[in-house]
């Protein structure tokens, strides 16, 4: 009994020790834009839980493999390692390694490292001195992959420390390497998106200086800017899907990962309760067992917050009436009327999660900032047009003329509102005055023959 009582608190400490490094890589993949600087970051996290040394290679834009970013305890090892890259580049004809990796795709994983291994990857003596004095023990090479194509790899290696590789340190390199994959492929859009609107900003500039000479210049300039800014409009929506994956992926840690161990801790505490003898031990534990269910609630919460579960299955209409239950048991204050058509999924998913995004913003507005104590929502839907709006009693304020101000004033929520709407073709109006309240409205076309949702 002791035995698995050790064995399950091992296997805790490790799934905790995972979720910290798990934590810590997404702080460190959503601090800066600079993607070589997220995976350097994240190959210094990865020693020493994970390995002695870690590497991480990349294929440039000319095609070639080049070696990112090196990370060990011992700098001399780091240029011993750097070295070995660049005298002896991935050989694109092995079956093994790096150049397989960014070939099939599949990792790889090598538990233990024998000498006949190291004699076989080997290309000449010299090269054979070198990876020797590496002293590999036990390696994991796992693809960085992004809209199904791979762009790098990972690799982890224990070296001086007596460990080795499993299955489940694989399934958490993987795991590491696809969050970076997704931070440096979000972060690569960025950088194009804003190449490609500084591109746009001096070539306005250019062309207009040359109005006076040809008109015709102008309007090729014109016909440019059109398809950059159409462009720029598919790049924020990819922007907005990834960020949108990430919040899925998010709610659905939260739900598989804590909330599960969570019960099962509260059902243990509760199969506690007629073993303790002394009925003051018994009320604490009831507390605990409370408490417990309370931090479950606030956690299931969070993840319906950050992607709710009805607005799939059964359309926004049922999406909006779930969010306000849970929006009056925490301000009962508020007197919310609605008036909502169901939709069940006749809509696409990413106009019903827009919509649902735009309702959500608005309804946080409201609670924050409004001081209302009525609301009311209607949404409806016909074969031409889909119409969702929101109207409070509260203080209302000055609605600028032209949506750039919204941005320059701080009201990052509206101005993420517009963004939305634009991303699905829809038209958002929001009047406002100072003590007439606020309304918000969004319509969105229906294209005239519907496809699959």
């Amino acid at each position: 009994m002791n035995r698995e009582l050790e064995k399950e608190i091992l296997e805790r400490k490790q799934i905790e020790e995972a979720q910290r490094l798990l934590a810590e890589a997404a702080k460190i993949l959503s601090v800066s834009v600079d993607y070589s600087t997220r995976l350097a970051k994240v190959a210094q996290l990865a020693v020493p839980q994970m390995a002695d040394w870690c590497a991480v290679d990349i294929i440039g834009e000319d095609g070639e493999v080049r070696r990112l970013a090196v990370a060990h305890v011992d700098p001399a090892k780091i240029e011993l390692a750097q070295e070995l890259s660049r005298r002896y580049p991935p050989d694109w004809e092995a079956s093994t390694g790096v150049s397989n990796v960014l070939r099939t795709g599949q990792a790889e994983i090598y538990p233990d490292i024998t000498a006949e291994m190291v004699e076989a990857a080997a290309r000449d003596a010299e090269h054979l001195e070198l990876i020797r004095e590496l002293k590999l023990r036990s390696a994991m090479i796992v693809p960085l992959i992004a809209r199904e194509r791979t762009f790098g790899t990972i690799t982890f290696v224990w070296a001086e420390s007596d460990h080795r590789y499993d299955e489940v340190d694989l399934a958490l390199a993987k795991e590491l390497a696809g969050r970076s994959a997704l931070s440096v492929d979000n972060a690569r859009l960025y950088d194009r998106a804003q190449r490609l609107n500084a591109k746009l900003e001096q070539r306005v500039r250019e062309r207009t200086a040359e109005f006076q000479a040809t008109n015709d210049r102008l309007t090729e300039e014109i016909a440019e800017r059109q398809r950059m800014q159409s462009e720029l409009a598919e790049l924020q929506r990819r922007l907005m899907e990834s960020r949108e994956a990430e919040r899925l992926h998010l709610a659905q840690e939260l739900h598989d990962g804590p909330v599960q161990d969570l019960y099962a801790i509260s059902y243990r505490l509760g199969n506690l309760n007629d073993a303790l003898p002394d009925e003051a031990n018994q009320v604490q534990l009831a507390a605990a067992v409370a408490t417990m269910q309370r931090v479950i609630q606030m956690l299931r919460t969070t993840a319906s917050d950050l992607r709710p579960p009805t607005l799939a299955t059964f359309g926004l209409e049922k999406a909006i009436r779930s969010h306000i239950d849970q929006f009056q048991s925490i301000h009962p204050e508020i007197d919310v009327s609605l008036q909502l058509t169901p939709d069940g999924q006749t809509l696409p998913e990413r106009v019903r999660l827009a919509l649902f995004r735009i309702f959500q913003e608005a309804l946080n507005n409201v609670a924050r900032h409004a001081e209302a104590k009525q609301v009311s929502i209607n949404f409806t839907l016909d074969d031409a047009q889909v119409d969702l709006r929101m109207k409070d009693n509260g203080r209302g304020f000055d609605m600028p003329r032209r949506w750039i101000q919204l941005a320059r004033q701080g009201h990052l929520g509206l101005v993420g509102m517009w963004e939305r709407a634009e991303s699905i073709d829809g038209t958002l109006e929001i009047v406002s005055t100072p003590g007439t309240g606020t309304e918000v409205r969004i319509t969105v076309d229906r294209p005239r023959e519907q496809g699959p949702v």
